[in-house]
């Protein structure tokens, strides 16, 4: 498969979609993919408020399309809630404990019926926390991204609770290998995209801290109400089934986004 189209939602203009598929592009080129990407407007696809296109209609949009395959980006740091085995592999209860979780969950469930009812095939990748250069800083933005801009602004970050709240984080180009793994594949189903390691939020800000150069102490605030305490996925499917194994380091991964993030705050 060397071709992908774009699909723009309900209120994304044209411009956003041409600056997402320029980026798609320059990854593929910096990656030697050698894909290419097309805008099509099929119209009419809705994106909810946590910015998860509303399955029924997203899906409805493929199937009149002739889409030959959907792959979702899910989240398994959401639908699994809190786990009971660690790492959590995809068998694993779903009992999503935020909307955000609740929605991944759903959007995979219309999937599943559409591939039921009309063939389409699928496959949900279940990501844990992603990180690394580029992401927003702003909205629900992830710690590492939040982290660095108030080191780098000379603002004091602040940790909710105790901070041994633990994650799994993995890097934006490992999780785009996994996609592109994806699109050649003939499973269907849900797939972990994750390290099987945990991190708390401590660690995180002492090796950013570390990263930058900075002597900033982080600030302890109130522990955030329905907060997941712990979360890391089981990504032995991926390898299996896709060959996909993560290659960066964490400690090499914060580096690299550290370093983004020190050229381009202040522009």
């Amino acid at each position: 498969m060397s071709h992908i189209v774009v699909l723009p939602g309900d209120g994304i203009g044209p411009e956003v979609t041409a600056e997402a598929r320029q980026c798609l592009q320059l990854l593929s080129d910096r990656c030697g993919l050698g894909l290419t990407f097309e805008e099509r407007d099929f119209g009419g696809i809705a994106i909810d408020r946590h910015g998860v296109p509303l399955p029924a209609e997203t899906l409805e949009a493929c199937k009149n399309a002739g889409a030959k395959k959907v792959i979702f980006a899910s989240s398994g740091g959401a639908v699994y809630g809190e786990q009971e085995v660690f790492p959590a592999p995809e068998s694993h209860a779903t009992q999503p404990a935020s909307p955000y979780g609740v929605s991944k969950r759903t959007g995979e469930l219309y999937l599943s019926y559409y591939h039921q009812a009309f063939g389409l095939p699928f496959i949900a990748l279940r990501y844990a926390n992603v990180y690394g250069p580029r992401q927003s800083t702003k909205g629900e933005a992830g710690v590492v991204a939040i982290f660095l801009s108030m080191l780098l602004s000379g603002k004091t970050p602040i940790i909710n609770g105790d901070g041994r709240q633990t994650r799994d984080y993995v890097y934006v180009a490992d999780v785009v290998a996994a996609n592109v793994a994806a699109l050649e594949s003939t499973f269907v189903g849900q797939i972990n995209i994750g390290t099987g390691a945990e991190t708390d939020v401590v660690t995180i800000y002492e090796h950013l801290r570390e990263a930058v150069g900075s002597a900033t102490k982080a600030q302890h605030g109130p522990a955030k109400t329905g907060e997941q305490r712990r979360s890391c996925l089981d990504a032995g499917r991926a390898a299996e089934i896709l060959g996909w194994r993560p290659q960066m380091a964490l400690r090499d991964g914060l580096q690299r986004t550290a370093a983004y993030y020190r050229d381009t705050v202040g522009r």
